[in-house]
């Protein structure tokens, strides 16, 4: 599974470097190819990247394989860079229709509106942003959908993931990775069904309320919060739940003969409260000094969202150069010396 998120970046990577870029800015004076999203999507051509400069913008649909790189999500400075830039609003639902596979989209709020993200592509990476609904999608025109190779990394997802299929309708998501991610809560189809979801979460935190509700997932590295697991609540853990969890902590769980679905889990009825499992001053679930969840997770990694080849990265900036200085000194004469320095952001 890494290697298959090393090459899906590569791919992307190679794809935009004889790319057009758009810049889109909502602001008049900034010079930019376009005022919205939406307009920039109609014009560019497949493999084109979109670039969306600070400001608040409509939801938008793409229906062609794009790059959409935002700012950032949260406006924070940087400690590789020492600035601080505006984030990207998206203030409308987003539709990703079949045509957008081995797109990407990276470094957008959605969050802030509470608005829906709607996938219905395949081979695509989404990674850096934050989100409010992640809902896997049928196209308009189908009764039955397939979508598969999907990553989903450094993201935060504070509404839930959800599927958005007809009553009548079939949905099948395979080969699908969460990696590094803040979810707050899962909630797909929990039973064997015409339906299928199959997904692998690595090193995420979970902040579940009543349990997630997945089957046949697999779960490996995670941290798991929220309200103590009833035997009412147990979606996640159930053996009937087909769910394949190891190397992961569940605070204020007790351990079950009925939760023996993994290995190497660790399931504490005793952790009371998150500062025990996190620093209590972080905002983005650092592990504290002693934590369980250090070098507990596979190969000695440590569980969660800072564990692993891809750690979180708060604020969401995107990996690109980012210019840092421009130096502009007055010269005598015709010419004009300008320098320019920019840092990439890992």
């Amino acid at each position: 599974m890494k290697n298959f998120y090393l090459i899906a970046l590569c791919l992307v990577l190679t794809n935009t470097v004889f790319a057009t870029t758009w810049r889109v800015n909502s602001n008049p004076k900034a010079g930019a190819h376009f005022a919205t999203v939406q307009e920039a999507i109609d014009a560019a051509s497949s493999g084109d990247v979109i670039q969306i400069e600070s400001g608040s913008y409509e939801g938008f649909t793409v229906d062609k394989e794009l790059h959409i790189i935002g700012t950032c999500y949260e406006s924070a400075v940087h400690p590789q860079i020492d600035i601080a830039p505006a984030p990207v609003y998206i203030t409308g639902d987003i539709l990703l229709k079949r045509g957008f596979t081995n797109g990407s989209i990276s470094s957008i709020d959605m969050a802030n509106s509470n608005k829906t993200l709607f996938v219905g592509a395949s081979s695509i990476v989404i990674t850096r942003c934050k989100l409010h609904y992640f809902r896997f999608k049928n196209s308009p025109d189908e009764t039955c959908a397939y979508l598969q190779n999907l990553i989903v990394s450094n993201s935060n997802i504070d509404g839930s993931i959800l599927d958005d299929r007809g009553t009548f309708d079939s949905l099948y998501v395979n080969n699908t990775v969460f990696t590094n991610c803040i979810i707050a809560n899962i909630s797909l189809p929990a039973s064997s069904t015409a339906e299928s979801y199959m997904c692998t979460f690595n090193n995420c935190v979970i902040n579940y309320s009543y349990g997630p509700s997945t089957y046949g997932c697999n779960y490996q590295n995670c941290i798991f919060t929220g309200t103590a697991i009833s035997s009412t609540q147990s979606y996640l853990f159930a053996i009937d739940r087909a769910n394949s969890v190891s190397y992961c902590l569940a605070y204020g769980v007790a351990d079950n003969a009925n939760y023996h679905i993994g290995s190497n889990n660790i399931f504490d009825q005793g952790i009371a409260t998150a500062g025990y499992v996190f620093d209590n001053n972080s905002a983005y679930y650092e592990l504290a000094t002693g934590s369980p969840a250090i070098g507990t997770g596979l190969d000695g990694i440590d569980m969660g969202i800072y564990g692993g080849t891809n750690p979180f990265v708060p604020g969401g900036y995107p990996q690109q150069p980012t210019i840092t200085k421009m130096v502009v000194p007055v010269v005598a004469g015709d010419s004009l010396n300008v320098s320019v320095e920019a840092t990439i952001i890992n």
